[in-house]
């Protein structure tokens, strides 16, 4: 893994709490029409690739398996070598969004803080995260500590991040990472400041672990005037 895909060899990292999936509800016009959309979108390109990759590897002996011309009989060498040509690398781009989206939901989330930023890990790499430019504060919140989220919304132990830019759902702050998106795994609570100066919007990782040392002396050791006061 490069640089810009690990975080530094200086970052303190705790697992985190997984959650299960949010229940994304569809509307009554999406259930109609975008979801036949999708099953239709997934069983062409499946079945499609699928049909390229059996034609180039058996030829005419499928039923419905023609060469060229129309003409039933052994496949002409070039004909299977271009369905093999299209075939096996949109097999290569399933197989991998097949392993990206079992490793994220079979993975432990966790979060890194090094001298760059907070970062969230998924598998191991930067999957999302804020630079220290582009936090305000953060807030560590051990169990039983004091948070103005209610517990209906989440749990210490936690760690509260506040963005300097107002939380958007739609766009969210510009990350100097190519590969991460400026924000920490779409966990955004609204409540009341934590502190003046502060919007009520603020992102919130859970903790698997109750204790905060490593990640309050990282705080402390990279952006100590950043960390809200106990």
């Amino acid at each position: 893994m490069s640089e810009q895909t690990r975080p530094g060899a200086d970052a303190v990292v705790a697992d985190l709490e997984r959650r299960p999936p949010r229940k994304v509800r569809l509307g009554g016009l999406e259930l109609l029409l975008g979801v036949p959309l999708m099953v239709f979108a997934a069983v062409v390109l499946v079945g499609g690739t699928f049909y390229l990759l059996v034609y180039a590897i058996s030829g005419p002996s499928v039923p419905g398996l023609i060469n060229q011309g129309d003409a039933e009989g052994p496949a002409p060498v070039g004909e299977r070598l271009q369905a093999a040509a299209y075939g096996v690398p949109i097999l290569a781009i399933l197989a991998y969004l097949t392993w990206r989206a079992a490793r994220a939901r079979l993975s432990t989330p966790k979060v890194a803080i090094d001298s760059r930023g907070v970062w969230l890990l998924i598998g191991g790499r930067i999957a999302q995260g804020l630079e220290w430019t582009q936090i305000a504060a953060v807030n560590l919140v051990g169990p039983g500590g004091a948070t103005t989220i209610p517990p209906t919304a989440a749990v210490p132990p936690l760690v509260e991040v506040f963005p300097v830019e107002r939380i958007r759902d739609r766009k969210p702050p510009k990350s100097s990472l190519p590969h991460a998106e400026g924000h920490l795994g779409g966990r955004v609570i609204d409540a009341p400041p934590a502190a003046p100066g502060l919007t009520g919007k603020r992102y919130v990782l859970e903790l698997a672990t109750p204790s905060l040392d490593d990640l309050a002396t990282a705080i402390d050791h990279f952006a100590a005037h950043r960390r809200l006061p106990q």
